[in-house]
């Protein structure tokens, strides 16, 4: 059974209700299955000795040396040289969209708590190439070396899609213990994806989904760094995507 839903998904805080979410049976055909189920298949097939990241890393160094993370003191940055150049749009939006998932019972009005020096925590990121401007292809490198260590991580990339595959990674080192704290280890990886092609199908044509769910789809592809959607939205028999740019589009 191949599965398309990521043990990181899984894992994810706030997600401990019987969800639905989607799961491959066979090439080609996606279904709906429940959250309890999923938990099942995967503790039979033992894949719970992922060691928390989804995919294993290529490298994968962990050590039991931790740091604590609070939201008050976190930030993502760039390093200097790509700061001097623009902000990258596509990693501006990642920034926002990882701090809600690392920290998902942070509340913003807690912005009067004070901190001290030491306890800021800087995740800053360093690209080889300034392509933030294009769109990814086959052939975009999607490799990245994230390092863990006290106050800090660096993430460094060849383009953008790889930072972008190394803050899910950072994403899902991040724990929280017993009474509600953020930990990470300190840690090496260095990754790549092993193939270049990683996608799944959704057939809307002949069959039905709310847009939720392919919204929790999309969710899903990223959690498990898959990079291509592949989307049959119409179909000779069926042509049920209405365009409002052209109206005539699905009445022809």
């Amino acid at each position: 059974m191949r599965l398309c839903i990521s043990l990181a998904q899984l894992a994810r805080k706030g997600e401990k209700s019987n969800m639905k979410v989607v799961c491959s049976v066979n090439p080609g055909h996606c279904t709906l299955i429940s959250y309890n189920f999923l938990l099942l298949i995967i503790l039979q097939l033992g894949l719970d000795t992922v060691e928390g990241v989804w995919p294993l890393p290529q490298t994968f160094i962990t050590s039991p040396e931790r740091y604590q993370l609070k939201p008050q003191s976190f930030s993502f940055g760039y390093r200097r040289h790509l700061a001097a150049q623009h902000h990258c749009s596509v990693l501006d939006a990642a920034f926002k969209r990882y701090f809600s998932i690392l920290f998902p019972d942070y509340a913003s009005g807690n912005d009067t708590i004070r901190f001290s020096e030491n306890e800021i925590f800087t995740l800053t990121i360093s690209l080889d190439h300034h392509d933030c401007e294009g769109y990814p292809n086959q052939d975009s490198s999607e490799r990245y070396k994230l390092n863990v260590s006290a106050g800090q991580t660096s993430l460094n990339a060849e383009t953008v899609w790889g930072a972008l595959k190394g803050l899910e990674t950072f994403s899902q080192l991040v724990y929280q213990d017993d009474f509600g704290s953020y930990y990470i280890n300190k840690t090496n990886i260095e990754d790549f994806p092993q193939f270049q092609y990683r996608g799944i199908l959704l057939d809307t044509s002949r069959h039905y989904l709310p847009v939720q769910t392919i919204l929790k789809t999309l969710d899903a592809m990223a959690y498990s760094k898959f990079n291509v959607f592949h989307w049959h939205i119409v179909d000779d028999p069926s042509f049920p995507y209405q365009s409002r740019t052209f109206p005539d589009l699905s009445n022809k």
